[in-house]
């Protein structure tokens, strides 16, 4: 199955696994790799942009359109 936006996409199997929104166990991820941003929608419909610093330490913020 080809993927709708090109190969822009890139699947990360990740461990340990963690629970999805409905209970069920997701072990991989797909991230759009065209971007230099990782970018996570909430239940709620928001999106917040994941930050990194340079020991390692996540933050967040709200992304704006």
């Amino acid at each position: 199955m080809s993927e709708p936006f090109g190969n822009k996409w890139k699947q990360y199997k990740i461990w340990p696994s963690i629970l999805g929104q409905n209970g069920n166990t997701v072990n991989k991820l797909k991230l759009n790799t065209s971007n230099d941003k990782l970018i996570l929608k909430s239940p709620n419909g928001s999106r917040w942009e994941v930050c990194v610093d340079d020991f390692g330490l996540l933050t967040t913020k709200p992304v704006i359109d």
